[in-house]
């Protein structure tokens, strides 16, 4: 975490992403192609050497 962004400020964001990716437009967007599933991986960074893996690779069906 960037030492400029507080954890409130974290937890906002990451409490942000799973109402986003349950909007009708996103899984729209997602299930569009059925034959093509989507697979996202969620990562924070804030440096080169400051990463870190929050869920890895799942695809959306």
């Amino acid at each position: 975490m960037s030492p400029t962004r507080s954890a409130w400020e974290s937890r906002l964001k990451r409490d942000g992403l799973a109402p986003a990716l349950l909007q009708p437009e996103v899984q729209s967007a997602f299930l569009h192609i059925p034959s093509a599933p989507v697979a996202p991986a969620i990562f924070e960074w804030s440096g080169m050497l400051d990463q870190r893996l929050i869920l890895s690779w799942a695809v959306i069906r």
